[in-house]
């Protein structure tokens, strides 16, 4: 799955004070299954490198901002 989205670099905390920087989210390089009610999983690598997505959240990896737009 490809979602695009706008990332913010630079965040403090979970309030995204940041410099802006654009970038193309490519959320198919993680794995996804859909379980038999519908519901989404993937299970993201422990690496934190925290980013801000549009909504002001900072997420703790590029994974964790895709498994929340899903």
């Amino acid at each position: 799955r490809k979602i695009t989205s706008y990332l913010h670099l630079l965040c403090v905390g979970h309030h995204c004070d940041c410099l802006t920087l654009l970038f193309q989210v490519d959320c198919s390089k993680y794995r996804w299954i859909t379980t038999e009610d519908g519901k989404v999983l993937t299970a993201c690598p422990l690496i934190l490198e925290e980013v801000c997505g549009t909504d002001g959240i900072t997420y703790p990896s590029e994974c964790g901002l895709c498994a929340h737009n899903l």
